[in-house]
């Protein structure tokens, strides 16, 4: 029988003709072998006395390249697939139903998911207690974070690592563009010298709030504030200077000798407001020169700050509150620079 492309009942992943199958001798079940030696045997194994039969109920035909892609996790499923057999997400009403309907294995609970990509988390439960609903919520939140930012990854790669740390998790913690900051922090564990991120150039330090990195934020966001209240002044001086230009030019009251002299004063503030334009330059060029580098920093020690915590239950929600990004922060990093410098001028000077 072809194996190919089939379900794996154990992960819900596709058997995908790279990789290693076992056949279960006593029913016929093809799963990775990866699964069948993490369950010690066939995930299939207590129907056994039933005289399960995998083929009888799979079908001679194997299962179809181009099939529906699930819209949560990416999977490829069977062409008339009502709900994904990775992750269980249905599809529309109007699919027509499986003439083989799929297995309890392959529908995975937000609960085993969880579990195989924390296999390496604490197990205690001295530190923080969830009732039954809050972790139900919070394995769930997990779940669906991690089938979204691993579409489609197979076994093998379940088993590299990346940061000291599973790869999966750890592409759960970027959650999104995890890809492209994969292949970033890869070269940067390969001795690359240096990588280049064009987001936190131009929107730093909002991009570090984003990504939850609150020391670079919080340094730039200083510096960025510091840099607005030195130039308040000028800035303010010069505007009134242009408006004053602008307005004697409409009434006809413009001279010459006025006009000299207000560009004279207006050269006077050019310096500060120079050297603040230099800084501000300064300060995106190093974000961007940085940034990826700080995060794969910031990835690697906060995995390995929160696997020391005792409890099981405290680290799936400090992973939640950690991991992903804070689009509000960046939003609060914004009003800051836009509304402190203004507010500390104004008390100033009245």
């Amino acid at each position: 029988m072809d194996y190919r492309n089939r379900i794996c009942d154990a992960c819900g992943l596709p058997l995908r003709e790279d990789e290693d199958v076992v056949v279960c001798p006593d029913c016929g079940t093809p799963q990775h072998r990866a699964c069948f030696e993490k369950n010690g045997q066939c995930i299939h194994a207590d129907r056994h006395g039933e005289n399960f039969d995998w083929s009888a109920e799979a079908g001679e035909a194997p299962m179809q390249k181009n099939g529906a892609r699930c819209p949560v996790c990416g999977h490829e499923n069977a062409p008339n697939a009502t709900e994904c057999a990775r992750c269980g997400q249905p599809f529309s009403d109007e699919a027509p139903m499986l003439s083989r309907p799929f297995s309890p294995q392959q529908t995975v609970s937000a609960a085993r998911l969880v579990e195989d990509l924390f296999f390496d988390a604490p197990n205690g439960e001295a530190e923080l207690a969830l009732d039954d609903d809050e972790r139900e919520q919070v394995e769930f939140v997990l779940s669906q974070r991690m089938l979204q930012a691993t579409p489609g990854m197979t076994e093998a790669q379940t088993q590299e690592k990346l940061c000291g740390h599973p790869l999966r998790q750890v592409m759960t913690f970027l959650s999104s563009h995890a890809l492209t900051f994969v292949n970033k922090f890869r070269k940067l564990e390969n001795g690359s010298a240096f990588t280049w991120n064009w987001a936190a150039f131009f929107l730093t330090p909002y991009w570090f709030f984003y990504r939850k990195l609150y020391k670079p934020g919080i340094v730039v966001l200083t510096v960025r504030i510091c840099l607005a209240i030195a130039v308040y002044g000028p800035v303010t001086r010069v505007s009134e200077l242009m408006m004053t230009l602008s307005q004697a030019a409409q009434d006809g009251s413009l001279t010459e000798a006025m006009y000299a002299s207000t560009m004279e004063q207006i050269s006077t503030y050019a310096p500060v407001m120079i050297v603040s334009l230099g800084v501000l330059l300064l300060l995106a060029f190093l974000s961007g020169l940085l940034a990826d580098r700080l995060y794969h920093r910031h990835v690697q020690r906060t995995l390995d700050r929160l696997k020391q915590l005792e409890s099981r239950d405290a680290f799936l929600v400090h992973f939640l509150r950690n991991s992903a990004v804070s689009p509000l922060l960046a939003a609060v990093s914004y009003a800051a620079i836009s509304i402190i410098p203004n507010l500390i001028m104004t008390f100033v000077v009245r």
